[in-house]
């Protein structure tokens, strides 16, 4: 299917899929527009979830990289101890050269609270030899960042 935001896309099982490179990090994420199944194309509500962020990623990315930051720091170097797998990130120069952009996502209508999230996952190297690997998602809502988890928020 080709949509007219999104471009060429692919039904795989729960998702329209593609590539999609935004402008605050110079590399493409895989897109991914959820969808219930192949007769329900991409809607309006999806467009909108995403232009919201788009329109706002440049004013949003300083927040969202602090927000890795302190999230690594916080919730994962922190509270799993201090073992030689925890690199020292305090700055976001120093996230970006641990992080690599993964998936784009555009929930369904119907799980969207309010149609107006898309999430952004990274793949971390911290991960590399972790059976299952989470990765950090960041939930942007409304153009606004909503919340800064594990991966596991997203899906």
């Amino acid at each position: 299917m080709k949509d007219e935001l999104f471009g060429e896309l692919t039904f795989e099982g729960y998702s329209w899929d593609g590539k999609i490179k935004t402008e605050i990090f110079d590399d493409e994420f895989v897109l991914m527009v959820q969808s219930e199944d192949e007769s329900q194309t991409v809607t309006d509500a999806q467009r909108a979830a995403y232009k919201a962020f788009a329109d706002n990623a440049q004013q949003l990315l300083p927040q969202m990289l602090d927000g890795m930051v302190e999230f690594y720091n916080d919730e994962l170097k922190n509270s799993y101890g201090g073992d030689d797998m925890w690199a020292d990130i305090d700055t976001p120069e120093q996230l970006l050269e641990h992080i690599t952009p993964d998936a784009l996502i555009v929930p369904y209508d119907n799980i969207a609270e309010d149609f107006g999230s898309v999430y952004l996952t990274f793949l971390c190297d911290w991960e590399q030899d972790q059976a299952e690997q989470s990765g950090i998602a960041v939930e942007v809502a409304n153009g606004e960042i909503e919340q800064i988890n594990t991966a596991d928020i997203a899906f």
